[in-house]
């Protein structure tokens, strides 16, 4: 039996319209290895960095970032509109608190960067070494902001129904007319209690790792109605896990156009995150 069959009475009325919702996205999960090659997926190991290539720096600071995550999209499952191959990078600015959480649309990417790279070069003698790249980006302990423990990556591509707290959920399952009559977003989302509950219950994917899909908000508020990017997807979700912790357990997102994911133009991918 399908789990959206198993919600309770009072969603019977909506099942196809949350039929609907249903996409594809790609979970991954960490893996424990001593050595990763430059180019595979990995959270805080070392980037893939052609020998000719700038390192990111702030552009408050105009110090270099920290590496947080690279995804060779070559290792995971194929995934609509996103690229079949070439690597993309996340940087954070791991000195700060906010870990350079993007606080404009005029200001995109200034404390933070995401990095394409198409074509991939299977070749150590191409690349910055591991040496020389830590050197650039290491800080101490003592300045860090964010812990990562290394591993590499893998990945399963899973269907997901769109989660509860999505700005889109309370329009398209209880409509448009009975939204717009109220006040406050979130005052609607407690009027319907009821309904959150089992939802969320019966589908445990709005945590964990993802590429595309569905993100998980942890304050009940879609991030993207705030910041004015309702027309954005997930590129990434990155979670709390026992090897990355997000403040007091929150959770992290970056946002792209879905016409810039398509011309793969990754420059003004806007990153948010929350913790409780």
């Amino acid at each position: 039996m399908s789990k959206i069959t198993q919600l309770p009475e009072q969603f019977f009325p909506f099942i196809q319209t949350i039929e609907s919702t249903l996409q594809t996205c790609v979970e991954f999960d960490r893996e424990l290895k001593s050595h990763v090659d430059l180019w595979q997926s990995n959270l805080g190991m070392s980037p893939y960095f052609p020998l000719e290539g700038e390192y990111p720096c702030s552009k408050l600071s105009n110090e270099p970032l920290q590496f947080l995550a690279q995804i060779n999209f070559a290792e995971m499952p194929h995934l609509t509109d996103f690229p079949e191959q070439g690597i993309l990078q996340f940087y954070l600015n791991m000195k700060e608190l906010d870990l350079g959480v993007d606080e404009s649309l005029e200001h995109i990417q200034f404390n933070h960067r995401v990095l394409y790279f198409p074509e991939v070069k299977e070749d150590e003698t191409l690349l910055k070494t591991r040496e020389t790249l830590k050197k650039i980006y290491e800080i101490s302990e003592d300045e860090q902001q964010l812990w990562v423990e290394e591993c590499g990556l893998t990945f399963k591509k899973v269907e997901q129904y769109m989660t509860f707290h999505d700005y889109r959920f309370a329009p398209l399952i209880f409509g448009r007319e009975q939204v717009a009559l109220s006040q406050d977003y979130d005052d609607l989302m407690w009027a319907y209690t009821e309904y959150e509950k089992p939802y969320t219950e019966q589908f445990q994917y709005e945590g964990g790792h993802r590429i595309g899909g569905y993100a998980n908000y942890l304050h009940s508020t879609d991030n993207r109605t705030e910041f004015g990017i309702e027309d954005y997807v997930l590129l990434m979700q990155l979670d709390t896990d026992e090897g990355l912790e997000w403040c007091d357990g929150g959770v992290a997102q970056w946002y792209i156009a879905p016409q810039d994911l398509k011309k793969r133009d990754f420059s003004k991918v806007v990153f948010l995150w929350a913790c409780h």
